[in-house]
This record gives structure tokens, C-alpha cells and sequence, in this order.
């Protein structure tokens, strides 16, 4: 139930105010994974229907009809989603693909369905233990890692915690912080640091047991509701919520389920090693040894993914190496300025462009600080140019990028023709891995005026003293010098 609402909102919001428009038809180009560049938009309004597809699969798994096809609507709908434009990636799309897939592959359809009663599914009270264990492993495991990852000198060292609550002390309304006595903000920063780290590695061992489990519950309350008001992260805040029960013991779980539903589900939902009550091992279900092996995979898969970061060269949270599929959240704030130098290898003509010219400002906000997708970005602009009749165009970046509120760097060396490199083909060795000091106070010089403050690479001379308007008024300039169909 929790899994269906929590899709069907996620659906709901790209369909209202055309978001989904906005998002997958607007932009010039979408942004790939390597392996699945072969992944496209489906033409005209396909999106929309995607979408209206993954709210009509909810509500099927909402229902318990045609339960397990449901939950394989919705999780190949995020996945398709994802796949299609890589900049969106959130950690709680991820999580919900993952849990869709498994309510598609579990014995979920068999109790309280709609399939049940009319006998599309075999109807049992009965659930393995080793599924509850499962799905408790994969809400467990953001947790886990969140608290992994924050074993981190920024985090740890205030930053960017500072500005979180800055940005928290902002939203909610409450006052400014910087009018908090000093003695006041460091309490208040010390307690999110470390407050942070703590719940995230207690909170699921805490929820298991009986002595914590209370604490753990009022915690839980407390951590969810106010990222729900305070953050604009959707229905992530309200899932975790929710399904928070099934991290109660199993006896507890089949009482309540059976009061709520009716008595005859019994005692023997879940398995109760207390009471001596077994439910059925894995091989007495349909593909039931296959299940275990595959849940044993994947199991050690979710453990190797989230701690590739540790085994790359440099700090995740700068190059973005290993970032996505980790669970590292709230570890970073960046801003970042990305130009490109696009010349004409036959000539001396050149011509200095935001990524703008090729990205929209949603997809800027996401691609502007990661490597990859900023090679992506340039081939798009030597795209441009060649359409615009300069052939093999050369594009080299300025890519400035601020993390955690330091002084911004350059990311990527602005001497590399990003367009000579093919699309798929590592940029590792051009990515300068130095994100340079935390600054006390952080940087906050506003974005146009940073060609003021910062010293540019001389290639990007011509940028010093330009205004945010020329800029735009030249991108204006290139729809009149584009050819007809180009």
C-alpha cells in the first residue's frame, strides 16, 4: 500500500502543470547512462501516457489487482524514467524501483488482494521470513550507508551543515540564523552533524528493539516531518513514514494486520521464532529457491554499490565518482558556472557560451558540477556549432564549481577539447581533483558576479566584465543564424 501511493504521487506530480513536458520534451537533449544511450523519449505526448500508465498501476497495487504486473508497471516506469534523463536521479526513485521490482517477484498478491478472491493468485496467510528480513534490508540500507557516508571531513568539519540550516532557518520561516548568538549556532550545528550521523546508523536497530523502539518511533517522527516541510524532496519524507512498521517484530505485525483486515490472517503472516511458529522456507513457494538466490545477489550487490566512492581516486561529493546508487545524501551543496570555449580549428574565430545554449535550467542545475555529464554538454555544443556550419568545433570548458562553500575551482581542465572525446570514453584524467579549503564564512559571492572575483583561465579572459544579459543577448543571435530545418 505504502509502495502505490507513494508511486502514484510520484507520477501525479510530473503530470501536473506539465512537468513532464518541462522536464522530457523541452530540452534539446536528454542525458544518458553509457550502456543506455540506446534509451530515448517515446515521440509526442509519449511521456504523459508513461506517466498516466504508472498511476493506473498504482492504484492496481493499491487494490491487490493483478498485483505482481502492478508492481512491474511501476518499477519499469521509474526505471524507464530514469534511464530516459539521467540528470533527474533522486535516491528515493531509486529505492522505490527497487522495492516495485521486488513486490513484483515476493508473494505479495496471496493475502487481503483483490487476486485472491478471484483466484488469479493462490491464497495463503503465510509469508516466508526471509521477505519481511528482505524488505526490511532495503529500507534499512539508506539508513545505513547515509550514516557511512557522512564519515566525511565536510560533514564532520560543520559543512555542509552550516548550510543547511541556513537554508532550513529560511524556509520554515523562523528567523535568521545569522542573528542566533554564536554559542547558539554551535549547539544547534553540533547537534545536526552529530545528530545526523547517529540516527541514521541507530534508527533501524533502534525501530527492532522493544526497549528503543518507542524513542526510535517519536525520532522517526520528528527527523521525517521536518525534511517534509523543510526540504522539497516529494513524498520521500511521508514513504519512510509509513512504512516504518515493518520494522516492528513479526507477531506484532500479523496481530495488527489481522484486526485490521480480519482475524482469519491468524498469527502466521510472518514467521515468529519466539512462539516456535515457522512459516514456509523458501523452497515450498513457487520458484522459491530461485527467489532466495536471487535475493542473496542482490542483497550482496545493494552491499558493494555503496561504497565504490571509498575505492575512486579523489572526494566523491567533487568529481561525483561513484555517488549515485550510494545513498550519500546531504553530504554536499555546489554551485557551480559552466562556460565552454568553442573554436574553429581552421580559423582563429572563437566564441565564449553558457550551457545554456544546449541545457535547460533544470537539467543546469544537475550537470553543471558532474564531469560526465558536462562531456555530454559539450558534445551537444559541438553538435550545435557544426549545425550552425562550423565543422569539428572545438569546445573547452570553465567549469567552476563550489562545494560545501568554498572558493569555486575549476573542475575540469579548460585546455581539454571535450568534443575529440567520444561519448562513453572516460574523462578521469582530465578532472583536477582539488576542491581546495572549506572557507569560514562559506562563499557566497553571487554566481555573475564570480567572472569578478575569481582569476580565469586565459582562454576565458573574454568573459571578465561581461554581464549575464550579453550573454544571453548572443544566444538570442544564434536562432537568426541558424539555417532553415536546422
Amino acid at each position: 500500500m505504502c509502495v502505490a501511493v507513494a508511486a502514484y504521487f510520484w507520477c501525479d506530480g510530473y503530470l501536473e502543470n506539465d512537468k513532464w513536458r518541462f522536464t522530457f520534451v523541452e530540452p534539446v537533449f536528454l542525458f544518458k547512462y553509457v550502456w543506455f544511450d540506446w534509451v530515448d523519449r517515446p515521440p509526442g505526448d509519449g511521456m504523459y501516457y508513461v506517466f498516466v500508465a504508472g498511476k493506473i498501476a498504482s492504484v492496481g497495487l493499491l487494490v491487490g489487482f493483478l498485483t505482481r504486473l502492478s508492481a512491474l508497471t511501476i518499477a519499469c516506469t521509474i526505471a524507464y524514467v530514469l534511464l530516459v534523463e539521467r540528470a533527474i536521479y533522486v535516491n528515493h526513485y531509486y529505492l522505490l524501483a527497487c522495492i516495485s521490482t521486488w513486490l513484483a517477484l515476493l508473494p505479495c498478491d496471496r493475502s487481503v488482494s483483490i487476486d485472491s478472491k478471484l483466484g488469479i493468485a493462490s491464497r495463503s496467510n503465510l509469508m516466508p521470513a526471509w521477505v519481511l528480513w528482505l524488505l526490511r534490508f532495503q529500507l534499512g540500507i539508506p539508513y545505513f550507508f547515509g550514516a557511512f557516508a557522512k564519515l566525511n571531513g565536510d560533514w564532520l568539519a560543520g559543512q555542509p551543515g552550516d548550510l543547511m540550516l541556513r537554508g532550513r532557518f529560511g524556509l520554515a520561516g523562523i528567523g535568521d540564523y545569522d542573528t542566533l548568538p554564536e554559542t547558539w549556532q554551535n549547539v544547534l550545528l553540533n547537534s545536526f552533524i552529530w545528530g545526523g550521523f547517529l540516527y541514521d546508523l541507530l534508527i533501524v536497530p533502534a525501530l527492532l528493539w522493544k526497549r528503543t523502539r518507542l524513542i526510535a518511533i517519536l525520532l522517526c517522527l520528528t527527523f521525517h516531518l521536518t525534511n517534509a516541510f523543510s526540504l522539497s524532496i516529494g513524498v520521500f519524507p511521508w514513504f519512510m513514514l509509513a512504512t516504518m512498521f515493518i520494522f516492528f517484530p513479526a507477531r506484532w505485525l500479523a496481530d495488527r494486520w489481522s484486526i485490521a483486515v480480519a482475524t482469519r490472517l491468524g498469527d502466521d503472516l510472518f514467521q515468529d521464532d519466539s512462539n516456535g511458529r515457522r512459516s514456509p522456507n523458501a523452497g515450498n513457494l513457487p520458484m522459491g529457491r530461485a527467489l532466495y538466490g536471487l535475493a542473496a545477489v542482490y542483497v550482496l550487490v545493494q552491499l558493494v554499490l555503496p561504497i565504490r566512492p571509498a575505492l575512486y581516486a579523489g572526494d566523491a561529493n567533487w568529481n561525483e565518482r561513484g555517488h549515485r546508487f550510494a545513498w550519500r545524501m546531504m553530504l554536499r551543496n555546489k554551485t557551480a558556472l559552466l562556460h565552454f570555449h568553442v573554436s574553429d580549428p581552421n580559423s582563429d574565430a572563437f566564441v565564449i557560451v553558457p550551457s545554456s545554449v544546449v541545457v535547460s535550467a533544470m537539467q543546469s542545475r544537475r550537470v553543471d558540477y558532474h564531469p560526465e555529464l558536462i562531456h555530454q554538454t559539450a558534445l551537444q555544443v559541438a553538435k550545435t556549432a557544426d549545425q550552425l556550419g562550423v565543422k569539428d568545433a572545438e569546445v573547452r570548458p570553465l567549469a567552476l564549481v563550489c562545494l560545501n562553500g568554498r572558493e569555486p575551482r575549476l573542475l575540469i581542465d579548460p585546455e581539454t577539447d571535450l568534443a575529440a572525446i567520444p561519448f562513453g570514453e572516460s574523462i578521469e584524467e582530465h578532472v583536477l581533483n582539488d576542491a581546495g579549503p572549506l572557507c569560514w564564512p562559506a562563499w557566497r559571492v553571487p554566481l555573475e558576479e564570480w567572472w569578478l572575483q575569481l582569476d580565469l583561465p586565459p582562454r576565458f579572459d573574454g568573459l571578465e566584465g561581461r554581464t549575464p544579459e550579453e550573454l544571453r543577448a548572443f544566444l538570442r543571435s544564434l536562432d537568426t543564424k541558424k539555417p532553415a530545418g536546422g
